[in-house]
Order: structure tokens, then C-alpha cells, then sequence
């Protein structure tokens, strides 16, 4: 149980105190579900400099022998008329499209791979493969809890109202990004030059590379 305490302890160390305030919330821009832009306040709250990484959710799970929604058996009631031969454990992967597809069908670019999971991921990158019920009881397991959009955009915009990024409307203003991400239409997508390849590992950056808002979700794939 000390170890178990001193874990969290650990990870919780290093959070930043945002104070309470209003901002504009929301976006005309982008997805009809962010409309309309409108007046929120939030009370004051703490969040982590960084993301929880590979090896912080394995804490976790060594401590309190936690099983993820994509390790579990599925249930073959869930799945009327499936092969139950595929149903086995796993997540879903991104795979960028060779050519423009039918974007009303997610299938053409994500693709249930059997077996994937949070394990897969180097030690040092943020985890993934995880389900909002995973995150929740990590949270919880933390001392901590999850932040709610608001609070989370709250924070992510860093003061800086009615503008595309954290940083203001242009995405790469004369340089080239420290963060990873597609450029170009997902799911045809592209790195751009001069960008990062690979894993990038969760540490903490300046402040304007850490806030990603609706364009670069949409770049990344997260929307369709």
C-alpha cells in the first residue's frame, strides 16, 4: 500500500494550478456539435504539465492489477450475427488512405487490429488504446479526476480568445512544429516537411506547442 501511495504521489507532483475564470467556448468554424460560441465559467482546478505516459498507466495497473476495455473478452450478446471468431480483444489503428474515401464510413482508415493495447506504446509516450473508462479509474486510482471540455479548452487556449490555435489564427507561424501531426486531409495525409517523425516522447514543451485545438483534431484524425 506505501508503494501503491507513493506512485500516486508521484504523478501528481508538478500539476499546475489554473485560476477560475469565463472565455468564450466553442468555435463557428469547424463541427456543428462546438456551436454555438457562448459564454462559460469555470471555478479554479489543477491539471497535469503533461500527458500520462505508457509508463504512468502501468503504475497503475501493477498496483491495482487493471485490465483494459480492449483486453477484455467481448461479449458475443453485444455482437448479434458476428463471427465469433472475431471476437477477440483489441483496438483500433489509423491507417492513412491511399487516395480520397467515403468519409461517412470510419472503417476506411481505422482498422480493428486483435491484440493491440496500451502496452504497445514506448515507456515514454503519452498512452494510448485506452477507453474513457480506463482513463476515468486511472484518474481516480491517482487521487485526481478527469477535466471536463470545458476546463480542458479553458486551459488549452491560455487566454487567447476567438482564435483558431492557443497561439492565434496561423497554424505554423514561420517555423516548423516541435509536436507531430498530419498535414493535409485526413485520412489522406502527409507529414510535412521539416516535422517530426516517429514517437514523441511526453515531456514538457513550451507552452504553445502543448495545445492542440479543433484543426490539429482534425488533422490528427480524432474527427472525421
Amino acid at each position: 500500500m506505501a508503494d501503491a501511495i507513493g506512485d500516486r504521489a508521484t504523478l501528481t507532483r508538478g500539476m499546475v494550478s489554473i485560476p477560475g475564470g469565463t472565455f468564450r467556448m466553442g468555435s463557428e468554424g469547424f463541427y456543428p456539435e462546438e456551436r454555438p460560441v457562448r459564454e462559460v465559467g469555470v471555478e479554479g482546478y489543477w491539471m497535469d504539465r503533461r500527458p500520462v505516459t505508457v509508463s504512468d498507466f502501468r503504475r497503475f495497473v501493477d498496483a491495482t492489477g487493471y485490465v483494459t476495455v480492449a483486453e477484455r473478452p467481448l461479449d458475443p450478446t453485444d455482437f448479434p450475427g458476428a463471427d465469433p471468431a472475431q471476437l477477440v480483444p483489441g483496438s483500433l489503428v489509423f491507417r492513412k488512405t491511399d487516395g480520397p474515401v467515403d468519409l461517412r464510413d470510419v472503417l476506411q482508415w481505422w482498422d480493428y487490429e486483435p491484440g493491440v493495447t496500451w502496452r504497445d506504446g514506448p515507456v515514454d509516450h503519452p498512452v494510448t488504446h485506452v477507453a474513457f473508462e480506463d482513463a476515468e479509474s486511472f484518474a481516480g486510482w491517482a487521487g485526481t479526476q478527469l477535466p471536463t471540455e470545458a476546463e480542458w479548452e479553458y486551459a488549452a487556449r491560455g487566454g487567447i480568445e476567438d482564435a483558431d490555435f492557443a497561439w492565434g489564427d496561423e497554424p505554423f507561424p514561420g517555423r516548423p512544429t516541435d509536436g507531430q501531426h498530419l498535414a493535409g486531409r485526413v485520412p489522406v495525409a502527409e507529414h510535412a516537411r521539416r516535422r517530426l517523425r516517429g514517437h514523441l516522447p511526453s515531456r514538457r514543451l513550451p507552452a504553445e506547442r502543448v495545445r492542440p485545438l479543433r484543426r490539429d483534431r482534425q488533422r490528427l484524425g480524432v474527427d472525421h
